[in-house]
């Protein structure tokens, strides 16, 4: 789509954003993604408490993913009533 009568910054800002809402925004990738940030985080030297703070998420919600992960259930669990 082009847009005219707008600043460049504008145009282009608006160019990413259509981008960025294309791309993969799963709540699973979203946990995946800060479980490898946290990882690289505590290979670089960070404890995990500071590896969970670099990552922006609880060090419990950290675990959890990771328990959860590792037996490969990653995306979030149904919230619907049973």
């Amino acid at each position: 789509m082009q847009v005219i009568g707008l600043p460049r910054q504008i145009a282009q800002g608006s160019r990413l954003a259509s981008r960025l809402r294309a791309a993969e925004h799963s709540e699973g990738a979203r946990r995946r993604d800060a479980i490898e940030r946290r990882k690289q985080a505590r290979e670089d030297g960070l404890n995990a408490r500071s590896a969970a703070a670099a990552v922006g998420v609880p060090l419990s919600t950290l675990y959890r993913r990771q328990k959860r992960a590792r037996s490969g259930h990653i995306e979030p669990l149904s919230r619907r009533p049973r």
